[in-house]
């Protein structure tokens, strides 16, 4: 698999369901969390 290919396949999309756990995980342990992440854009990153 090409490694652009396998980087949109594992990019999130900001808002989401999973960009809203980890804001929910932090809040919840009062925390403040840096994350690196590919954001998808569609079908791009």
């Amino acid at each position: 698999m090409k490694e652009h290919q396998r980087l949109l396949e594992q990019s999130l999309t900001v808002p989401s369901a999973e960009t809203h756990a980890i804001a929910a995980a932090a809040k919840d342990a009062q925390m403040v969390v840096s994350v690196g992440a590919n954001e998808g854009d569609g079908g791009s990153i």
